[in-house]
Order: C-alpha cells, then sequence, then structure tokens
C-alpha cells in the first residue's frame, strides 16, 4: 500500500510515482513474472508486458506497456 492504493507485482517504479499523481486509480499491478519487470532480471532477456490500473468505477485499464526484447 502506498497512500491508501496498492502495488501488486514486479511494477516498475515509474508506474508507482504515477500511481500517486493519479486520483482515479485505487492500485496498479504486473500480472505474472514476466522476465525484464523490476526484480525478474535475466540476463538481457524481456518479455513483454503491461502495467494495469484498477480505477475507482471498478474498471481495468493499461497504464503501461513494456515490449519484448
Amino acid at each position: 500500500m502506498i497512500d491508501g492504493k496498492f502495488v501488486e507485482g514486479h511494477v516498475p517504479a515509474a508506474q508507482v510515482i504515477e500511481l500517486t499523481k493519479r486520483d482515479d486509480l485505487v492500485g496498479i499491478a504486473v500480472p505474472g513474472m514476466p522476465a525484464g519487470s523490476p526484480g525478474m532480471e535475466v540476463d538481457g532477456v524481456q518479455h513483454a508486458y503491461q502495467v494495469i490500473g484498477l480505477t475507482k468505477a471498478g474498471s481495468d485499464q493499461v497504464v503501461a506497456e513494456y515490449p519484448a526484447q
């Protein structure tokens, strides 16, 4: 929990900072454990993944996308 909002999974710091500035979101998450996400660095491997936000209205939205490399 950060300022009453949840952070779940291997979320990059940039999106955590963005979360603190967004009143429309109650939290963010990165589903799974994608290679290349924070804490999951694997010798230059990066799988594509999304950071998903949950709005106060209960819908989800893509907050950020990280491509595979």
